[in-house]
């Protein structure tokens, strides 16, 4: 197999600048759109005669959500490197400013690892917004879900990355990042 493309998380300084202006463009968007969101919610709890109020605990919610889904967040990518290989030695850490879940070494194909890659994002969203429902806690659920995504700036970056590299056929997790391959035949 060819290499096609490198990613190094910890020691490319290029590539967490690049991290960080998605994060920021993230979070805007959602900013962006909160005022459009509260007002559907508004309009919502009117016909479905629930309280809407924006208050102080809906401010804090988000932040104890996120202290909950960003372990879990790494726990899932995991679970799915174990999926696809279960043999693969996970590793859960922290370093550079970032939580990372690693199965060094391991190769998975390029439709393998968008999963890994994405599951984290959809489970986590969708458990938040069955969250929402259940006990209609909209606007925190919402910048709950702003924060999450925010924080899947590297997932997002990979996801990115293979469609630019899109003659990329195999995906080897590596202790910094990962490597893409282009199988020859």
């Amino acid at each position: 197999m060819k290499l096609v493309r490198e990613i190094n998380f910890f020691d490319d300084k290029e590539v967490q600048v690049k991290l960080t202006w998605m994060s920021l463009a993230i979070i805007l968007c959602f900013l962006i759109l909160l005022p459009v969101f509260l007002f559907i919610i508004y309009q919502f709890s009117l016909s479905h005669n629930f309280n809407f109020k924006v208050d102080f605990p809906t401010f804090i919610r988000p932040f104890i959500i996120l202290i909950i889904a960003v372990p879990l967040h790494e726990i899932i990518h995991g679970v799915f490197f174990k999926i696809f290989k279960p043999e693969a030695k996970i590793k859960l850490g922290f370093e550079a400013g970032m939580f990372y879940a690693s199965a060094e070494g391991v190769t998975l194909s390029k439709r393998q690892f968008m999963i890994v890659v994405l599951a984290p994002l959809v489970l986590i969203t969708l458990a938040i917004a069955i969250y929402a429902f259940i006990l209609c806690h909209f606007t925190s659920a919402y910048l709950a879900i702003a924060l999450h995504t925010m924080g899947c700036a590297g997932d997002l970056y990979y996801v990115q990355q293979l469609l630019r590299h899109s003659e990329t056929t195999h995906i080897k997790d590596t202790s910094v990042g990962a490597e893409f391959y282009q199988e020859l035949h």
